[in-house]
């Protein structure tokens, strides 16, 4: 998968970040998502259920949801365009 982030999405330093997670921890965390996943889920579908997510999640202190729930949108469609391809 070619998929990476651009800078301005997950290299944003967001200083006072709760608890110590940050915009670029939140970005790995999505490009990782589902390479290393004991749950039986697949890649794909945890990314949808994340972009579902991002509408109840309350807390984003110091994350641009809007952003990462676009990175996590970019992702999905990254990954069913390679699979239509297969």
């Amino acid at each position: 998968m070619n998929a990476r982030a651009p800078e301005s999405v997950i290299a944003t330093p967001n200083p006072g970040v709760d608890k110590g997670w940050t915009q670029k921890a939140e970005g790995e965390f999505l490009r990782m998502i589902g390479t290393h996943s004991e749950c039986g889920m697949a890649r794909a579908e945890l990314l949808e259920k994340y972009i579902k997510a991002c509408e109840l999640r309350k807390r984003w202190v110091g994350i641009d949801g809007k952003r990462m729930k676009a990175y996590a949108e970019r992702l999905l469609a990254e990954l069913k365009n390679v699979k239509e391809v297969v």
